[in-house]
């Protein structure tokens, strides 16, 4: 038996391992490895690859939305829609993988696991509903022109979601800036 300390740092492990490699990549063995969980541990812990997954897709997406609601509500919408934006200018920082574990598994075998299609729709749904919310306090405070809030948050995010994707083709920083600016004044 494991105690709850050693589940969540293998959970942990866990997630970065599923965030770099994908679901398909990464491997009992691989996450074996990395939790530092026998296997019979690792199945008693979480049952299934797809359950100890599922279980890393929501605790990277609680993560996420903690960080992107906590930067969109403290600081003036305008600044944080450029900092998140501006955020996938440069590759990651301390080895991150470029691409987020929500657009990996939305583009890997992930996205089959029960209850993960699930998972991300209520994500990006959550995003959404941030992103829009910052997008009409603009509006408010006269940094954006008054045009239907909803349909330029979905804009914006599918604007992220191809920067974060062009970090995995190479596309070099100063194009990913050159988004950036075109993306936000889309919105605008």
């Amino acid at each position: 038996m494991i105690t709850l300390s050693n589940r969540n740092l293998a959970l942990e492990q866990a997630m970065q391992a599923f965030w770099e490699m994908g679901y398909e990549g990464a491997s009992v063995q691989v996450l074996v490895d990395r939790t530092g969980l026998h296997r019979a541990n690792l199945y008693a812990a979480f049952k299934s690859k797809g359950a100890l997954f599922l279980e890393a897709l929501n605790r990277y997406c609680r993560q996420r939305m903690d960080h992107v609601g906590r930067n969109l509500s403290t600081k003036e919408p305008m600044v944080a829609l450029r900092e998140m934006a501006s955020s996938l200018v440069e590759p990651p920082a301390n080895n991150q993988p470029s691409i987020c574990l929500v657009l990996r598994t939305t583009l890997g075998q992930g996205f089959e696991v029960q209850g993960a299609r699930e998972r991300i729709q209520k994500h990006n749904e959550q995003m959404l509903a941030l992103v829009e919310d910052a997008i009409v306090r603009a509006q408010i405070r006269g940094e954006l022109e008054k045009r239907d809030p909803n349909l330029m948050a979905q804009l914006y995010l599918l604007g992220l979601q191809g920067l974060c994707g062009s970090r995995v083709c190479d596309a070099t920083p100063e194009r990913r800036t050159a988004v950036v600016n075109v993306l936000l004044a889309s919105i605008g």
